[in-house]
């Protein structure tokens, strides 16, 4: 079992366009606009941690967890 507890929801993205790097945080946090790790499906798939299968506006993109540090 895997029980999550969100301590900071601060996704920081940035995004190219035509050449400009601009910050695209708040582009990202209004698509994703709940803590998607919390009640996501995982497996075994990877011999080495779980895979959260994170879900996106396109559909499941699985995630490998790995130790912090």
């Amino acid at each position: 079992m895997i029980t999550t507890t969100v301590g900071d929801n601060s996704l920081a993205a940035t995004l190219t366009i035509n050449g400009a790097v601009q910050d695209g945080s708040d582009i990202l946090g209004s698509f994703i606009s709940s803590d998607p790790i919390n009640d996501t499906p995982y497996d075994c798939s990877d011999p080495d941690a779980p895979v959260l299968q994170f879900e996106t506006a396109t559909g499941r993109t699985p995630i490998v967890l790995a130790r912090a540090g």
